[in-house]
């Protein structure tokens, strides 16, 4: 099954699960339990999938903006996407997650669930942090920090796509940002058009000021403005 086919069945578990814990009171105890067994039991194989899932997409990632730091940027920029889930907090090691270890902990907060009247654990509350040069994004970063990090994650995520399906993907980057000052914004586009992707980028600089831009120099580009309503090329 693909991700989002596991995603989905796996919502579609924990909202019967979440009924059933509702009206627990209507239910005799025997059945609650046999019902909370098996909505567990089948949570936990699909936690242990998405999960798994969601490791190994930053891990090609985290492998693509590597090789882009090395070869490209000169190792400038130390980038880590650091995948929080709420099951961190009872494995220090989550690639070593197994459905049996996920169903224990489910079993061991049951009761607490049908005192609470419903569930305690959702892979929906998961999370993930980005540190640029060891600095938290969301804590520490300023504005031209965060557009590098966002940069440098697409452009990995672009890679992943043209190596694995042999295309070059559109790549589009809305509102190119000025906040970023001139030797990284060239650093940052030099690359990716030494990439010959399928690139339209929107802006707010003026069309002289996109022609000056040193990464777009001697470049065969389309240029369209818009204003009032009108476009021109």
């Amino acid at each position: 099954k693909t991700y989002a086919e596991v995603i989905i069945k796996y919502q579609k578990i924990l909202d019967q699960k979440r009924a059933v814990l509702k009206k627990n009171e209507t239910i005799s105890s025997t059945e609650l339990k046999n019902l909370l067994r098996i909505y567990n039991m089948e949570l936990s194989k699909l936690e242990e999938k998405i999960i798994g899932k969601r490791l190994e997409i930053i891990g090609k990632l985290m492998g693509g903006l590597e090789n882009i730091n090395k070869n490209f940027f000169n190792n400038k920029f130390s980038l880590k996407i650091e995948y929080k889930s709420i099951y961190s907090k009872y494995f220090l090691n989550l690639e070593s997650l197994t459905h049996s270890s996920i169903e224990e902990i489910r079993k061991k907060i049951s009761q607490s669930e049908v005192i609470k009247k419903g569930p305690l654990i959702s892979l929906n509350n998961d999370d993930f942090d980005i540190f640029l040069n060891g600095k938290s994004l969301v804590k520490f970063a300023s504005q031209g920090e965060k557009k590098i990090a966002i940069f440098l994650i697409k452009f990995s995520h672009f890679e992943n796509i043209r190596n694995l399906f042999g295309v070059n993907p559109l790549l589009l980057i809305d509102d190119m940002p000025s906040e970023l000052d001139s030797e990284k914004l060239s650093e940052s586009f030099e690359f990716i058009i030494s990439k010959n992707p399928q690139l339209l980028i929107t802006t707010t600089l003026k069309g002289s000021e996109i022609k000056m831009l040193p990464f777009l120099r001697a470049k065969n580009f389309d240029l369209f403005c818009t204003e009032n309503g009108s476009i021109t090329s």
